[in-house]
């Protein structure tokens, strides 16, 4: 179906409406010429207006479908800014071509109405320029009137007509950089602010020095997984990890190398475990995985110990050559209906008892009742 303004594309979208509002100045504008050409105080023909305004109409339709094709992307001002205005001035200085003299000079305020425009992209400098081409175009218009048509014109009145409309556009042209200088600032400050808010929804569910899920996001998707277990008769698995003696190598290395080393377990887990699963830093040095969907308890046993013998294979030149790390995981399943605490503290006592049988290793705790995951 066809649409007017891109949804996929907000930037060309506003520019369409740019466009739009710059098409539709034209309406009251042609209505006036028709006004004025009926009152005498124009010397168009009647095939001459009907001319000029289908020409005006055609190249408004080549502009939408510029922009409605996507051609404008490929310029250097894909909001064809400069070429708009261009056209505006184009028709305000044929307009003062046909125009009596005592209409002429209203046409100076086609000039204003053509620079509003400006006032979304153009810089001061673009601004002065294009303000030098108005007045030169108007001039132009009237020294060729006075050339060909000497009795419709009074040099005079319209030099004084010119010195009029540089001195309005040169006090416009500041103007508008300002307003334009405003919607930029306006513009970087909503990027800005964007941006920070990004940056505070990624603080409220991630981990800062890891990068991944954090404690509180934690909370947030467990129970999600557990409604959906319940609802489905599903089930998950919970992997509690924690780093051996961590404190010791804190103390032997420094915390920035203990930060690394967590940095490092941390991305060693992440790439480990398929997209659908999620890691999350629930501790100091300990993290938890939720293995979602998991058909066999064999399969997440058998993940887990791919990352724990990962994970002993990690070396760190940058700290140690003899630094190695170890890791003991618990392991557990969800038993559909148990609480969320009580599933953790499963977890929490299958990590412990790795820990007390050695550490390096994985134990599962199988909870209380029927088995609701094969092994």
């Amino acid at each position: 179906m066809f649409q007017p303004f891109p949804k996929d594309d907000p930037q060309q979208a506003l520019r369409l409406r740019r466009f739009f509002m710059a098409f539709a100045s034209y309406m009251p504008w042609t209505i006036i010429i028709i006004l004025a050409h009926s009152l005498g105080m124009m010397r168009f023909s009647n095939t001459e207006l009907f001319a000029f305004i289908i020409a005006e109409m055609c190249i408004n339709l080549i502009f939408y479908v510029v922009f409605i094709t996507g051609v404008n992307k490929r310029l250097k001002d894909p909001s064809l800014t400069t070429v708009q205005m261009l056209t505006g001035i184009m028709w305000a200085s044929i307009l003062a071509y046909y125009s009596h003299s005592s209409i002429r000079g209203s046409y100076i305020v086609l000039y204003l109405t053509v620079f509003v425009f400006g006032v979304f992209r153009l810089t001061l400098k673009e601004f002065l320029t294009l303000t030098v081409v108005a007045v030169g175009s108007y001039l132009l218009s009237v020294t060729l009137l006075y050339l060909n048509l000497p009795d419709e014109v009074d040099m005079g009145l319209e030099i004084t007509r010119c010195f009029l409309l540089l001195a309005a556009l040169s006090w416009f042209s500041p103007l508008g950089h300002y307003i334009y200088s405003l919607r930029e600032k306006v513009v970087k400050a909503n990027t800005e602010l964007k941006g920070a808010l990004a940056k505070i929804e990624q603080l409220a569910v991630c981990d800062e020095l890891t990068n991944i899920y954090n404690r509180r996001q934690l909370f947030n998707i467990l129970p999600r997984e557990k409604a959906l277990a319940d609802r489905m008769g599903s089930t998950f698995v919970i992997c509690l990890m924690d780093l051996d003696n961590f404190k010791q190598i804190n103390d032997s290395y420094g915390h920035l190398a203990g930060d690394a080393i967590l940095k490092k377990f941390a991305l060693t887990v992440k790439n480990g475990i398929r997209r659908e699963d999620y890691i999350f830093r629930y501790g100091g040095e300990e993290f938890i995985v939720i293995f979602t969907g998991t058909r066999h308890l064999s399969d997440s046993i058998e993940t887990a110990e791919r990352i724990r013998t990962s994970i002993e294979n990690l070396s760190f030149p940058e700290i140690s050559d003899e630094l190695k790390i170890t890791v003991s995981i618990g392991i557990t399943v969800y038993q559909h209906g148990e609480p969320v605490d009580v599933l953790l503290s499963r977890a929490d006592d299958a990590m412990y008892k790795a820990k007390q049988k050695g550490k390096n290793r994985i134990e599962y705790i199988a909870p209380p009742g029927p088995e609701t995951m094969p092994d």
